[in-house]
């Protein structure tokens, strides 16, 4: 914004900054959910294949199992609630360099150190999700989940998620899940 001399210079700055924190929450974030969303997995991938020693991460493909009954019984608004809920649990157990992000739908990515991988794996084994605010109703959410721990051979973003997705996909169609 240019100050034509009308506007006060404080106000000019504050509108800058909303117009500013409003684009990056367009871009990194799922409006619907209130969690972050592919763009800022693909962006968080880049920082660490680029700046970071990527040995440290681990990345995942999930889908939350047989969420259509949810649905279902809920309604569409209260299962995109609880998928929100079920992101931000997952998030509380990661540190600030590490992500869950949304892909749409019922499945998500995370990033994630290998220190935090037994807490991941066991928030996707089953977690009890709250479904709606101000009630003790809960769901229990399990995930299939395809998971890379070591990702010190990939070089960008793209591998990383060639590497998830398929074993996501294999994750699906092995015997005992949903």
């Amino acid at each position: 914004l240019e100050n034509s001399g009308n506007c006060d210079p404080a106000l000019t700055s504050e509108i800058r900054e909303i117009v500013m924190k409003t684009a990056y929450n367009m871009r990194y974030y799922d409006m619907k959910l209130g969690v972050r969303n592919l763009s800022y997995f693909m962006m968080k991938a880049d920082e660490i294949c680029q700046h970071i020693e990527n040995s440290k991460y681990g990345a995942a493909f999930f889908n939350i199992k047989k969420f259509s009954l949810i649905n279902r019984k809920y309604g569409f608004e209260t299962g995109n609630e609880i998928i929100s809920r079920y992101i931000k649990g997952l998030e509380k157990l990661l540190s600030d360099d590490e992500c869950v992000c949304t892909v749409g739908g019922d499945s998500g990515v995370i990033l994630f150190r290998p220190t935090n991988i037994r807490a991941v794996r066991n928030y996707f084994a089953g977690a009890d999700v709250q479904v709606k605010d101000n009630s003790s109703e809960t769901v229990h959410l399990k995930a299939v989940v395809g998971m890379n721990q070591n990702l010190t051979r990939f070089r960008d973003r793209e591998s990383i998620m060639d590497s998830i997705v398929p074993t996501m996909n294999q994750a699906k169609r092995t015997r005992g899940t949903d």
